[in-house]
């Protein structure tokens, strides 16, 4: 009888403690929330070919960041890389799960997205040269309901990534797929700039869904996370990433299927 009654106590203190933890969590997720919007929102101020050394220094640091870890020139109004690391494990996972292999903890925090609580990560980047910015990058990236990453990605630069140069040609603005190879797999958008973009491509570039690292159910697709750079993808390559083809998130962004043309 004993050991009954300890079961059940134990059970019941677990009980509680989960029912506490959970809104705990969800409260932290949205204080996460709040931090990776404020920095998009001041990221935003800046302006390749146009901002300062000062400029970028201030946003950087304002949120906590500094100069990269990965510069080694000494940071000068020169040339100098700053950037700033945004994560977000929920119930501690990057405490307890020290405890547990690394194949276990996957398996639990795919049990968190459905409940709101997703773990994601990110920052932004911002390199100076010759005292004015030439580069600002933006990154979140979350982990999908179903154990996979969604990544979404800005890169507004002086100069174009020599693979995207062909690609790009005269556009101020475009977008493309890439594979994430971490554990799980994933996959993400990546929407280039240049200093010639105009407000509508900017905006659509910059359109990151945040409801999605705090809402019930989580996010599930790209084109939940990044919807105006998802809907730019479809148009101009005519089809979708393999993932999302297949979630009913995703239906609306489906390319018209074209009947074949009568034969003779």
């Amino acid at each position: 009888m004993a050991k009954k009654q300890i079961l059940s106590y134990l059970l019941v203190g677990l009980v509680a403690v989960t029912l506490l933890a959970i809104p705990v969590a969800d409260v932290s997720a949205r204080i996460s929330r709040r931090r990776a919007e404020r920095l998009l929102h001041d990221l935003r101020q800046l302006q390749v070919d146009k901002s300062t050394f000062e400029d970028a220094r201030r946003v950087i640091v304002g949120h906590g960041g500094g100069v990269s870890p990965y510069d080694h020139s000494g940071c000068s109004p020169a040339h100098c890389t700053f950037d700033v690391a945004l994560k977000h494990y929920p119930l501690l996972i990057g405490v307890w799960g020290r405890a547990l292999s690394l194949e276990m903890t996957f398996n639990v925090v795919r049990l968190f997205p459905p409940l709101g609580l997703q773990d994601w990560w990110g920052g932004a980047t911002v390199r100076v040269d010759g005292g004015i910015v030439t580069q600002v990058t933006y990154g979140v990236f979350v982990r999908g309901s179903g154990g996979w990453v969604l990544g979404g990605d800005t890169d507004e630069s002086k100069v174009v990534p020599q693979f995207l140069q062909t690609r790009m040609g005269q556009r101020s603005y475009v977008v493309h797929w890439f594979n994430i190879t971490t554990v799980g797999g994933g996959e993400g958008i990546q929407s280039t700039l240049t200093p010639q973009a105009n407000v509508e491509e900017r905006n659509r570039a910059y359109d990151f869904d945040f409801d999605c690292l705090t809402r019930l159910g989580g996010c599930t697709s790209l084109c939940q996370f990044v919807p105006s750079a998802f809907a730019d993808l479809v148009k101009e390559t005519g089809g979708m990433p393999y993932l999302d083809e297949h979630d009913p998130h995703c239906a609306k962004f489906k390319p018209a299927q074209t009947s074949p043309k009568p034969g003779p």
